[in-house]
């Protein structure tokens, strides 16, 4: 057979054809496994594919949890300023000015006739129309005698309705800085703020200032509960113990009581009050003032919307006017056991003996 292939072919001699058979069983053999590898190669990318696929998915998952969380965050937020402000007012003092023709008279039918001397803030502590503030906010309300002082609160009613009345001095207690003024209710409702504890606060827990800081109304900021337990000087010079406080700006502006510096030991060396110069602080050289500007006397808040606090002082460098973010407020715990006082008796507890 292999003689007869010779013959009829010539140029292709026997062992060519071998040949042959052995190069198309190799090129099999090289295809099979290019295709082999091919798959493979397919099989790794369209994995690894869906894994980066499955990868982006979780990461958009993530993200959307994230955002989801930011916004009930925000909407909490939102709807715990809501429910809240309605209760904090903007209290104006005003200096009434004698009507040129009559100096006997004081006229307060023209806005021209008065002149703002400070504003302050202040929260609605019942439905009869008691008032929450700080003293130093009505300071010279409560010692003028020359009765051209008086002031002016702004609220809004539980239905929105924007007011503005005139507010009565009925209590003070410059010991803790509290003071409490009277507002005619007449035929509008108001809404109380809702009372916390104090005593049950922890370093590290969310807190809000409500307040009118430089005279912009309705002004929130947020903040931690940075220290308990602290000492502030009060406006009389008696100490404020059990101050809270906190880093959510209160805006504070020159105090109205005066200006403390301390030592590095602690020692008070300057006051322009008069204070006894012993009273002693753990802070470094730094002057104390009072929220003046508006956010003095305002609540500062949890997150469930529950006064905790009344805002009252902020501790600034010396000589720069700037705030440290250094402030203090009131625990509530004191603020209830002192205001009842003032309503029924116009002055604090300690000083009806």
């Amino acid at each position: 057979m292999l003689a007869l292939a010779s013959a009829i072919h010539p140029l292709y001699p026997s062992h060519s054809l071998t040949s042959s058979s052995s190069s198309s069983s190799s090129s099999s053999s090289i295809k099979s496994s290019l295709v082999t590898r091919r798959n493979s190669i397919i099989s790794s990318a369209s994995f690894l594919a869906s894994l980066l696929y499955s990868s982006f998915r979780f990461a958009r998952a993530v993200e959307a949890v994230g955002e989801d969380e930011l916004q009930q965050q925000e909407h909490r937020m939102v709807r715990l300023f809501q429910e809240t402000s309605p209760s904090v007012v903007f209290i104006e003092d005003i200096e009434k000015m004698k009507n040129t023709k009559s100096s006997n008279r004081v006229d307060l039918s023209e806005d021209e006739n008065v002149k703002v001397e400070g504003t302050g803030s202040g929260f609605i502590w019942d439905k009869t129309g008691h008032i929450v503030t700080n003293y130093h906010v009505i300071a010279k309300l409560a010692t003028d005698t020359s009765k051209l002082h008086t002031c002016k609160v702004f609220f809004v009613d539980s239905s929105g309705n924007r007011l503005a009345k005139e507010g009565k001095l009925i209590g003070l207690d410059p010991s803790y800085d509290l003071a409490v003024l009277k507002i005619e209710v007449e035929d509008f409702e108001l809404k109380p703020a809702l009372l916390g504890i104090s005593r049950d606060l922890h370093v590290g827990q969310s807190c809000f200032a409500i307040g009118n800081p430089y005279g912009y109304e309705n002004t929130l900021t947020a903040g931690v509960v940075s220290g308990l337990g602290r000492e502030i000087p009060s406006p009389n010079g008696s100490a404020i113990r059990g101050a809270i406080q906190t880093d959510a700006a209160i805006n504070s502006a020159l105090s109205d009581y005066g200006i403390f510096l301390y030592t590095s030991e602690g020692a008070c060396i300057y006051n322009d009050l008069g204070v006894p110069s012993d009273m002693n602080y753990p802070r470094s050289l730094v002057s104390i003032e009072a929220s003046g500007k508006g956010n003095s006397g305002g609540p500062l808040i949890d997150s469930f919307g529950h006064v905790i606090g009344v805002n009252t002082a902020t501790f600034t460098r010396k000589g720069t006017g700037v705030s440290s973010g250094v402030n203090f407020a009131i625990p509530i715990d004191s603020v209830v056991r002192t205001v009842p006082y003032l309503i029924v008796y116009g002055t604090p507890y300690s000083n009806r003996y």
